[in-house]
């Protein structure tokens, strides 16, 4: 009688199993970006008042335009021969200017990496702020705990770009070489 009784404690004891619940996904409304503003003046048109301050390209060389154009690149140091912006030229670069002790150089971490069609592109945590120039010569070291550095072959850099706290710039090695071990990059005048 007892394994009766169990039997039909348990049958009552039992809830049935709760039925599983759909999840619904909420789906954000799409978002459009603003249509890009018209380009005021793309085409010249003499009557237009937008081309009254602008230079495009089909202009004459004598639009009014083009001349406070032509100032304004005088103006940030644009070699022009004459009062049209076609003939200015960009001024030259400025020359490498160090601190009164002299350039020294930096060594920066490697705190980025991307790998494009072949090209190791690296990012480094040293920039403008410590007197990095895209005129440096920058190549691929290591470092170890005594702070010896160890320059790596084929480690070359090419520097993109200088920010303030970071360089951007690409180098020959692999993604596996880069990997290998902690790298830095010593960036010299």
């Amino acid at each position: 009688m007892r394994p009766c009784l169990l039997l039909a404690l348990t049958a009552c004891w039992t809830s049935p199993a709760p039925k599983p619940v759909p999840f619904v996904y909420d789906i954000p409304p799409r978002v459009e970006p603003p249509p890009e503003p018209p380009i005021p003046c793309g085409a010249f048109v003499e009557t237009d008042p937008a081309c009254e301050a602008a230079c495009p390209r089909d202009a004459p060389d004598d639009w009014r335009g083009c001349d406070k154009l032509a100032a304004q690149l005088q103006s940030q140091g644009y070699a022009c021969t004459s009062l049209h912006p076609r003939t200015c030229r960009p001024p030259p670069p400025r020359p490498v200017t160090c601190p009164p002790g002299g350039c020294v150089p930096v060594t920066g971490r490697v705190v980025g990496l991307t790998v494009n069609n072949n090209t190791v592109t690296i990012t480094v945590g040293a920039g403008s702020s410590k007197g990095v120039t895209a005129s440096w010569r920058a190549r691929v070291v290591d470092l170890d705990a005594a702070g010896t550095v160890t320059v790596i072959p084929g480690g070359d850099v090419t520097i993109l770009r200088v920010n303030d706290a970071v360089t951007v710039g690409t180098t020959q090695l692999t993604r596996d070489q880069m990997m290998a071990q902690a790298r830095y990059v010593l960036f010299e005048p």
